[in-house]
């Protein structure tokens, strides 16, 4: 199983545990904030080995 990228949620400053799907192309998806539960915009990119990583974290609609 896949270790959880560690985030600041952008709304309450909370860091909240991240799986990203090891076949998830690059792409923009939105996940709730496990504490405030706020949308959370993430753009996924792929790193160097080709690895899938969240690369920005904003707002949703923000």
């Amino acid at each position: 199983m896949p270790e959880p990228s560690v985030i600041h949620c952008p709304w309450c400053g909370e860091p909240v545990d991240i799986f990203v799907d090891q076949g998830q192309p690059a792409a923009r998806i939105t996940e709730d904030c496990a504490v405030c539960c706020q949308p959370i915009e993430l753009q996924i990119s792929m790193d160097a080995t080709g690895q899938p990583m969240i690369a920005d974290v904003s707002r949703e609609n923000g």
